[in-house]
């Protein structure tokens, strides 16, 4: 975000900031480290990063400063606290946010009734944000746009749209979490149930898991809106307007897992896993792991006497984590972590039989042709990964024809009626090759009445 001269500000709650920015960053080469801290630290959190993975705001408590304070990290710089708010009741702060092009961090201070900032590089605290002082609303999360024109936040249990033009627009009871990078989303909840709200839409609830109980919270939002990510009964989930809220589970022998970031198109999810998986990074292919696993399986780092603990954002390309955990020392510290892509993707052929399917018929599968790229065997596919990827289906059955070099899978109707629905209705598929590779294709059938 850049800054547009004077800042007007309404004296609202802002809490905390989650940026999405559009930049891609062209990052690839794996490394991890942690992000240190200043002489006397105890422990450093790393919240948030910048677009293009140059730079983390984040909070470091200290025994020479006291207390815990907000800090801007960049590889030349190491931790560098921002200092104290001028005329705070307390100098303690965190930092919840930092701009796309790392040079704003927006965060709260810590005692009720303290005020949430703006900081900005080369300038120091540019804008306060006063907190409700009614008791029963305690702090929460806000969020601003990509361009810094519009911001998201909460007051006292209500939240709001602001920008330059319109001011202060509430929106709702409710509490915002994030926004989408043109500022035309926002994501949170009200009561028990995660929204996401538009202008034109207005609050809409997304329900909870299928089978679960009665409460859901949305987290974050892709670039676009399109994908909001969060919890519910227990599980992080991701939603779309075409599958509705899925849950993405947990990793091996935990029972609690969130999910607190997504990348700009929605296909990599990041967040934790409770009761000892720690830290997770989720793809449509390979589902939920273990990030320190895919560090060190995937991409041959050396995170020896690492516990990621959490992962707390992502790079709009997905290619930047950052989060917390505990160092080789046994101290808390933030780190971070740059990976290329989680799967090498290659384009399939898809054809669908039948062509055309009448609701009314008895057909119990559909049949869907694959067909790979040239220099790529059929024979390599893995059988057990062939998924239709609306809805999470896997495949009934596979049979591989090597000599004619085409794959044949069988998806059980009765799994996938939800998106079979009249009109044209396009089934996108894929599956896993070795080393990484996946496929992808997209096939079309018609359905009707």
């Amino acid at each position: 975000m850049k800054s547009r001269g004077g800042l007007r500000v309404s004296s609202v709650v802002v809490v905390c900031v989650l940026v999405s920015i559009g930049a891609i960053s062209q990052a690839q080469t794996p490394s991890f480290q942690g992000i240190g801290g200043s002489f006397g630290y105890n422990s450093t959190s790393a919240a948030a990063v910048s677009a293009d993975g140059s730079a983390i705001a984040g909070d470091i408590t200290s025994d020479w400063i006291g207390g815990g304070f907000a800090f801007r990290w960049t590889p030349s710089s190491g931790v560098v606290y921002i200092g104290r708010q001028d005329g705070a009741v307390n100098g303690q702060n965190t930092a919840c946010d930092i701009s796309g092009d790392g040079t704003l961090i927006v965060g709260k201070g810590t005692l009720v009734g303290a005020p949430g900032f703006l900081w900005q590089l080369g300038a120091g605290f540019v804008a306060s944000f006063p907190v409700c002082q009614a008791p029963s609303t305690g702090l929460k999360t806000s969020a601003i746009s990509a361009s810094g024109l519009v911001v998201a936040g909460n007051d006292c249990g209500q939240f709001f749209r602001w920008s330059f033009e319109t001011g202060v627009v509430h929106l709702g009871d409710g509490f915002a979490w994030d926004i989408s990078a043109d500022g035309s989303a926002i994501v949170g909840y009200s009561g028990s149930e995660a929204f996401r709200w538009t202008e034109e839409t207005g609050m809409v609830g997304l329900g909870d898991l299928a089978g679960g109980g009665s409460w859901s919270r949305a987290r974050a939002v892709s670039a676009d809106g399109s994908v909001v990510v969060g919890e519910a009964d227990s599980q992080a989930w991701r939603w779309t307007a075409g599958t509705g809220m899925v849950g993405l589970g947990c990793l091996p022998g935990d029972s609690y897992s969130q999910a607190y970031a997504v990348s700009e198109d929605g296909s990599v999810i990041v967040g934790t896993s409770y009761d000892g998986g720690g830290a997770f990074v989720w793809d449509p292919v390979n589902g939920m792991r273990a990030l320190r696993d895919v560090l060190i399986g995937d991409f041959g780092l050396d995170l020896a006497g690492w516990w990621l603990a959490r992962a707390n954002d992502i790079t709009p390309d997905g290619h930047t984590i950052v989060g917390d955990g505990i160092n080789p020392d046994g101290r808390a510290e933030g780190w971070i972590a740059v990976i290329p892509d989680l799967v090498r993707t290659i384009v399939a052929t898809i054809d669908i039989d039948p062509d055309v399917l009448t609701l009314r018929s008895a057909i119990p599968q559909i049949t869907c042709y694959i067909r790979l790229p040239a220099g790529y065997s059929v024979a390599s596919i893995d059988r057990n990964s062939v998924v239709l990827l609306e809805g999470q289906v896997h495949a009934a059955s596979v049979q591989i024809d090597a000599k004619k070099q085409v794959a044949t899978a069988k998806f059980d109707r009765s799994a996938i009626s939800d998106i079979l629905v009249p009109g044209e209705v396009k089934l996108t598929i894929t599956g896993k090759l070795p080393d990484r590779t996946v496929f992808v294709g997209v096939g079309t059938m018609t359905v009707r009445k």
